[in-house]
């Protein structure tokens, strides 16, 4: 059967359409996979107190053939002052000393840095650290580190894309305190209090609104007692959602009230704890206003509330060692009892130690598992080779993460082991005889001789 024309039209328009629309979108397809260059200053977040030195790193990530770099950035000129910028090493790897030539005015609050490879070496890739900038904090604040006018070019001239990370240095911090919860003393039925906190230097605090989220599986807010931080006369919220697990703080100051510079405890929280777990106590949303409406940047610090039990220790009454005295080079036995008392199979090392005037390992490292809320009897066999004397024996097993009793992972066994050197076994004096062999046949011969010649004579 013959096609026809109009047959074959159909198929070339659909392959001719497809054609077209994967040559468009190929570009868009590639750009997402792509992973470009970034510049960034690292730290991106720094806290640091007035009158306080700190450094930054400005940085290039994921780069091909870097020769030449320009790099511009704005600070406030009221908040900080720059002290040095030292050159970094990534353009420092070829024969010559790059070009280099950095500028700062703590007037305008700008930093200008240029360098670049000198021919014949040849253009880096990779990442590392273009520069570092050290600053000094003059007051309580905070101040962007923004990036502009940033420019990274490649050994023809061409500019290479590249995306930047700006940072920011504020001597303010919201925490929670107390940061680390782990542990017996946080079991359900507890309570626990946690203190959000401003620490650090502010000036002109005129109102804050924070969001507090947590696990409510874990633990459920029951109240919250706000601290006077601010001066009255005061507007104030407090919200508690222990379905989702979030309380909302809201306090500014009314009309006629001054701003505040202290810092100090914000609020204190109370939680009733009612379950078994983990949970992040975390600020997710925060904002500081000054007098002026103006947003006051500020750095976080979260809590952190481990209840999960977990302890491992050793049973004393049922741990022996048999026999106590041996001969050196023979085995002893350690029947060691463990406990779990937590609510997860645990594994563990067991390292025995044998002490007098030194330290030596006689047993392990040896790694064992226990099974959850259970107790074994572990049978370890101990070296005595190289031991000589009377030695105080010490069982250790490590620690698990987040075990709540940390005593009871040690044990030093009551009594002595002794330890006698061997006995050196019987030798039969072979050279010996050999040597009285011979005296006795020189005697005998030299004996002979003489008879003979007082006979003769």
């Amino acid at each position: 059967m013959r096609l026809k024309t109009r047959d074959l039209i159909t198929p070339f328009l659909f392959f001719f359409l497809t054609s077209i629309l994967i040559v468009a979108l190929a570009p868009g397809f590639r750009s997402i996979a792509q992973i470009y260059p970034q510049i960034s200053i690292i730290p991106q977040t720094s806290f640091v107190l007035p009158e306080q030195d700190f450094n930054v790193s400005i940085t290039v990530s994921n780069v091909n053939n870097l020769y030449t770099y320009q790099v511009y950035i704005n600070f406030s000129s009221q908040i900080l002052e720059v002290k040095d910028i030292i050159q970094g090493d990534f353009l420092k790897r070829g024969t010559y000393h790059p070009f280099w030539q950095p500028k700062w005015n703590n007037t305008k609050g700008l930093i200008q840095v240029w360098e670049s490879m000198l021919s014949p070496d040849p253009a880096s890739s990779g990442s590392g650290e273009l520069f570092k900038v050290t600053f000094k904090t003059k007051k309580a604040g905070s101040s962007l580190l923004h990036l502009f006018e940033t420019g990274l070019i490649d050994p023809f001239k061409a500019p290479i894309y590249h995306e930047t990370n700006d940072g920011f240095v504020t001597t303010t911090k919201i925490e929670l305190i107390p940061k680390e919860m782990k542990g017996q003393g946080y079991e359900p039925g507890d309570t626990i209090s946690v203190n959000v906190t401003l620490s650090g230097a502010i000036e002109n605090l005129y109102g804050f609104n924070l969001t507090i989220k947590y696990d409510s599986k874990i633990i459920n807010a029951t109240s919250v007692e706000l601290r006077q931080l601010l001066a009255m006369p005061n507007k104030n919220f407090t919200y508690i959602d222990n379905i989702n697990g979030m309380i909302n703080l809201n306090v500014t100051c009314g009309s006629g009230a001054p701003s505040t510079n202290t810092t100090g405890p914000i609020a204190t929280i109370t939680f009733d704890i009612v379950g078994f777990g983990e949970t992040f106590i975390e600020i997710v949303n925060s904002k500081l206003i000054d007098i002026n409406g103006e947003e006051i940047l500020h750095v976080l610090e979260k809590a952190f509330l481990y209840n999960i039990l977990r302890n491992i220790a050793i049973i004393p009454n049922e741990t022996f060692i048999s026999p106590e005295s041996v001969i050196a080079g023979e085995n002893i036995t350690l029947n060691l009892k463990v406990l779990n008392s937590g609510v997860m199979n645990e594994t563990f090392t067991v390292f025995v130690y044998a002490i007098n005037e030194f330290t030596a390992i006689i047993g392990g490292p040896n790694e064992y598992t226990i099974a959850e809320e259970s107790n074994k009897t572990l049978e370890i066999t101990l070296s005595t080779n190289g031991l000589e004397g009377n030695y105080t024996v010490i069982i250790t097993l490590s620690y698990v993460p987040g075990e709540s009793n940390l005593t009871d992972n040690e044990y030093q066994y009551p009594s002595l082991i002794s330890v006698y050197p061997k006995e050196e076994a019987f030798t039969f004096p072979f050279e010996w005889v050999l040597y009285i062999i011979i005296i006795v046949i020189i005697a005998v011969i030299v004996v002979a001789v003489v008879y003979k010649k007082r006979k003769k004579a």
